[in-house]
């Protein structure tokens, strides 16, 4: 009979998501709630190592993993990896194209920027692998932090829905790689399930309609109407939202017998 696992070795990757920004307590976001949530719901000794830098591309974690030895030699003694990608190259693309007022360009930059997106999510996962071949690797989904702020906007729901559509096909070609959709959860907040209930804060159906002025205008707003995300920026998760996303993690650990 195998014997139950009693130690693992977590080794995160990623962008601000997996750094933690936006967590008030300051202790590294779902990394540290994953860790202690293992620790204590399965009686296991969890070493966790977090390699989130604020602000990074599928490609600039890449060249990340390429330059540092460091991470390189983690890497090789994970049992389990996290990783957070593609809010970023996300992001880039539509602070390029939100001033046009023409819906097909934005869609042709999307459409465009998903093929560079694939290339190089590709490329971060070979490079992965060539350290790690075995560890199951947990890819965690991008949200729509405005979508409680702005619900009839159907084209960035579509977009955001699109991007994590092109991160659970690369993640499948993976043989030991899950995919954890965090969309709904985070994006809807406390309005989860409940979407009849939600205010509609601004009757915009298209991205188009969204200025930077009126976006930064209804984000000044003193309180964060979505009880998931930080107040402090309007963009990252509070510590309930890493909470959320750690429960979300968590499950799919379990369904996917990690702890076996």
């Amino acid at each position: 009979m195998p014997h139950k696992k009693t130690a693992l070795k977590l080794v995160s990757l990623g962008d601000s998501l997996t750094q933690g920004v936006g967590d008030e307590t300051n202790k590294g976001g779902f990394v540290s709630l994953i860790t202690e949530k293992i620790n204590t719901d399965k009686n296991m000794k969890v070493t966790a190592s977090n390699f989130g830098l604020s602000g990074d591309r599928s490609d600039q974690i890449y060249s990340r993993l390429k330059k540092q030895p460091k991470m390189q030699k983690t890497l090789k003694k994970a049992n389990v990896i996290t990783l957070t990608v593609g809010g970023n190259d996300l992001l880039q693309v539509i602070q390029k194209n939100i001033l046009s007022n023409d819906t097909d360009k934005l869609n042709k930059a999307i459409d465009t920027e998903k093929m560079t997106y694939t290339k190089n999510l590709n490329d971060l996962f070979k490079e992965i692998r060539k350290y790690n071949n075995s560890a199951p690797i947990y890819v965690i989904g991008v949200y729509n932090p405005f979508y409680v702020y702005f619900p009839e906007m159907s084209s960035m729901k579509t977009i955001v829905k699109s991007w994590n559509n092109v991160t659970n096909k690369v993640v499948k070609n993976d043989k030991n790689s899950y995919f954890v959709s965090v969309e709904k959860q985070l994006s809807e907040g406390q309005y989860y399930g409940k979407a009849g209930k939600l205010a509609k804060t601004l009757g915009s159906s298209d991205l188009s309609d969204l200025s930077s002025f009126n976006l930064e205008s209804v984000l000044q707003e003193k309180d964060e109407k979505n009880n998931y995300i930080s107040i402090t920026d309007h963009f990252h998760p509070n510590k309930k939202g890493y909470k959320k996303m750690t429960d979300l993690l968590f499950k799919s650990m379990e369904e996917h017998h990690l702890f076996k």
